[in-house]
């Protein structure tokens, strides 16, 4: 890229600080790491400096656009409707011929598919307050008419809170539309895509349900619930359309049969019974799990505040 191109255009999502982000555009786009760098931009004037620190502590991500452009201006338009919690926001965006720079939202804590490979599985608490995070975004996103078609572990970003905790994030909505009728095209990540997109009978926002199940499977036990022999992937693809589950002994004795009640009425091949993000959300185990991680964390970050109150006052004494 060269920062005398004409024809690049910047964009951003918040109008009132468009020339701080455009600021953070031009570092974005002339560094050349092959990994997307972070940034904090703090360069600004003193009335933009803490909205600055809030705002611009982004990833810069790089995508070709020859070929893709359809593509790209559908996920730009999507990121650009949503705003939630739950949801990593798009900041601003940028093209040149043959590039287009989106420049999101920082989530400093990688992603879930790391956390996994690091911790291997999670108690029923922490995996209760994750889907109830995904089904936040989930339930936000469908009733937009938005299907996302690719949720997986890789693009659930993670945000470390008190106590350990683990906050999600939902991004990446490259292959996400909107759906007004059944959709036919095959796409997604085979160990999360679910029976109906394989079987080409039509589906629609159903399928992210199905792929928060499997999500849920693999952090309550570690492994996902349907492999297949030497990675074979027509027979991954048998064993998800014909739907059995099983809860694996020794892996699964531990946990409770509310969770495993949820992951069945999650992974139900008939996506016409199958739970919706909206009956996940209010699950009675989620609902549940959820609150304890919460009462957790803020219990944690109240202890930590008294200790550095009391801190502050042994040495407010010494300085008497």
């Amino acid at each position: 890229y060269s920062e005398g191109t004409d024809t690049s255009k910047t964009h951003t999502n918040q109008e009132t600080h468009q020339d701080t982000n455009a600021h953070v555009i031009k570092h974005a786009i002339t560094h050349r790491s092959t990994q997307p760098p972070h940034y904090l931009d703090t360069h600004q004037p003193d009335d933009y400096k803490s909205e600055a620190r809030k705002c611009h502590k982004m990833n810069s991500c790089r995508k070709p656009l020859i070929g893709r452009e359809h593509m790209m201006q559908n996920e730009l338009s999507l990121l650009g409707s949503l705003c939630h919690p739950r949801i990593v926001r798009l900041l601003a965006h940028h093209h040149t011929h043959t590039h287009s720079y989106l420049v999101m939202e920082l989530v400093s804590g990688g992603d879930l598919f790391e956390a996994i490979s690091e911790r291997g599985k999670f108690p029923e608490g922490e995996s209760g307050l994750m889907v109830s995070d995904v089904s936040e975004a989930l339930n936000y996103i469908h009733c937009k008419s938005i299907v996302h078609r690719d949720l997986k572990p890789e693009n659930l970003l993670v945000k470390h809170m008190a106590a350990g905790i683990c906050r999600l994030k939902l991004a990446d909505f490259g292959l996400a539309m909107v759906v007004t009728e059944p959709v036919f095209t095959i796409c997604g990540t085979p160990t999360y895509v679910a029976p109906e997109i394989l079987c080409e009978t039509g589906y629609s926002v159903a399928v992210d349900v199905w792929a928060l199940g499997i999500i849920l499977y693999i952090l309550l036990c570690g492994f996902p619930p349907f492999r297949s022999r030497d990675r074979d992937q027509e027979e991954l693809f048998q064993l998800i359309k014909q739907g059995q589950l099983h809860f694996l002994s020794p892996y699964w004795d531990p946990i409770s049969e509310e969770a495993r009640g949820l992951v069945r009425a999650l992974l139900q091949p008939d996506p016409t019974v199958r739970l919706t993000a909206e009956q996940t959300l209010m699950h009675p185990w989620v609902k549940a799990m959820a609150s304890i991680c919460r009462q957790r964390a803020l219990t944690d970050t109240t202890q930590r505040d008294t200790a550095a109150t009391g801190s502050v006052a042994i040495f407010e004494q010494i300085k008497v």
